[in-house]
């Protein structure tokens, strides 16, 4: 099974994370929840995928292209 990483599409402040390792997600659902320029912005998942590691926590400080989530493809 391929991985697939979800990455930071700019740098900001972790304020949720609204997955759990293990969890079922489908392309486009939000994964966690970033602060950046007095917005708060969706991280969404790009492909539908079980949540194998989630690498950030809430508060963390990230940087733009920094992975966030790592998925592995679902078996078909």
């Amino acid at each position: 099974m391929s991985s697939i990483e979800i990455k930071a599409e700019l740098g900001g402040v972790i304020s949720n994370i609204l997955v759990s390792a293990g969890a079922s997600v489908s392309a486009g659902d939000p994964v966690a929840v970033m602060e950046a320029m007095k917005l708060e912005i969706l991280i969404e998942a790009g492909e539908d995928g079980i949540v194998q590691d989630i690498h950030v926590s809430v508060g963390d400080v990230v940087d733009e292209a920094q992975v966030i989530v790592t998925l592995v493809r679902q078996p078909h």
